[in-house]
């Protein structure tokens, strides 16, 4: 997918850059939904992406469970723990 190659590509360039990971997580969590072959290395990219950029003192869990990006990888348990931390802030 090409959403995924692009995320990919700018990886080591987007550093701690919250808005960038989000960013990342989305173009991950979008491949989940086209690419049976793939999913769950792009579900694990997504959620790496996702805990990265939620690392710090990331504190809006409803835009993470609104974000029509993410939908794809809601039902994971990791993307639940994510939510479950950035409340808890």
């Amino acid at each position: 997918m090409d959403a995924a190659k692009g995320a990919a590509s700018v990886q080591p360039q987007v550093g701690q850059s919250t808005p960038l990971l989000l960013q990342m997580a989305r173009s991950f969590a979008l491949c989940v939904a086209g690419d049976t072959a793939q999913k769950r290395q792009y579900t694990d990219q997504a959620l790496e992406a996702l805990r990265a950029a939620t690392r710090e003192d990331y504190k809006d869990a409803v835009a993470l469970q609104t974000d029509p990006d993410l939908a794809s990888i809601r039902q994971e348990a990791a993307f639940q723990s994510v939510i479950d931390k950035v409340k808890s802030r």
